[in-house]
C-alpha cells in the first residue's frame, strides 16, 4: 500500500550510467544530491526503492545502498530499516557537525578566532542594531542577566555564547548564524580561557555597550562596541597563552 499525501520523486530526469567504468557511487550520490539540492526530489519526498533506483541507473543495489548511506551521512536523506530512503528536511547541522570537526583537526588557533570573529561579528552587530526587534533586545538582555548572575565558569561561559546567538539571529542572515554556530565549540574554548584571566566582569564591560547601540538603531557604534570588546577579549587571551 502506498503512502498517502507524500510526494513520490522520478527518476525520469537522471540518466542511466550504463557501462560507466568510474567511481559509481561516486556519480549516482552525485546525481541524487543534485536532484535533492535544485528542490527536484523536494524534503519529506519518498525516493524509489533500492531495486528501482538500481534498475533505471543500471548499476548494482550495493551501489544505490552505499550511496543513500553517504547521502544519510551529509544529511540530505533519511533511511529507516524496510521503509523507502525519504528525503530529509533541510537542516543545519550536519553542515555544523563536520565544520567543527575540520576546524578542531586544523592548525587554527584561539587567535586565529579572534581574528575571525573581528570579521563576523562586527557585521554581525551592525545588522543586529539595524534589524533587531523587541524580543530580540528581550533575550539580549536576559543573556546578560543570566551572565551576572552566574556563579560557575560553565553556566558565564553558555550565558556568553547566548548573547552572541542571539546577536547573529537579529542579524536576519541565516549564513551569519550558521557560520556562528559553526564556531561554538572554539569559541567555548576561548571564553573558558579569557574567563580564567579576566572573570566575567570582562564579557559584561564588553556586552552592555553593544545592547546599547543596538536599543539605539545604531549600527556603526555597535559594530565599534563589538570591535572593542574583541580586542580586549584578545588581550586577556594573550596573557593566558603566555602562562
Amino acid at each position: 500500500m502506498k503512502d498517502t499525501h507524500i510526494n513520490h520523486v522520478s527518476l525520469e530526469q537522471i540518466t542511466p550510467l550504463r557501462n560507466e567504468k568510474l567511481d559509481l557511487v561516486g556519480k549516482i550520490t552525485s546525481l541524487i544530491r543534485k536532484e535533492i539540492l535544485s528542490g527536484r526530489f523536494p524534503a519529506k519526498s519518498l525516493l524509489p526503492s533500492e531495486y528501482e533506483m538500481a534498475q533505471h541507473m543500471g548499476v548494482s543495489r550495493p551501489v544505490i545502498r552505499e550511496a543513500l548511506r553517504i547521502l544519510s551521512a551529509q544529511g540530505l536523506v533519511e533511511i529507516s530499516h524496510g521503509r523507502r530512503p525519504r528525503v530529509k528536511d533541510a537542516d543545519t547541522q550536519a553542515s555544523i557537525v563536520a565544520l567543527d570537526a575540520l576546524l578542531r583537526r586544523s592548525n587554527s588557533s584561539m587567535l586565529d578566532l579572534i581574528e575571525a570573529r573581528r570579521v563576523l561579528e562586527g557585521h554581525i552587530s551592525f545588522l543586529a542594531a539595524e534589524r533587531a526587534g523587541k524580543e530580540d533586545i528581550e533575550k539580549l538582555e536576559q543573556s546578560i542577566m543570566e551572565l551576572e548572575n552566574a556563579t560557575e565558569a560553565e553556566a558565564a561561559c553558555q550565558a556568553d555564547i547566548e548573547f552572541h546567538r542571539y546577536l547573529a539571529l537579529a542579524s536576519r542572515n541565516i549564513i551569519f548564524q550558521l557560520l556562528l554556530e559553526t564556531l561554538r565549540g572554539p569559541l567555548s574554548e576561548s571564553l573558558r580561557q579569557t574567563f580564567n584571566q579576566a572573570g566575567i566582569e570582562c564579557a559584561l564591560k564588553g556586552h552592555v555597550p553593544i545592547l546599547k547601540a543596538i536599543k539605539e538603531k545604531d549600527g556603526q557604534k555597535a559594530r565599534k562596541a563589538m570591535l572593542e570588546h574583541l580586542e580586549v577579549a584578545e588581550e586577556h587571551l594573550l596573557k593566558q597563552l603566555r602562562k
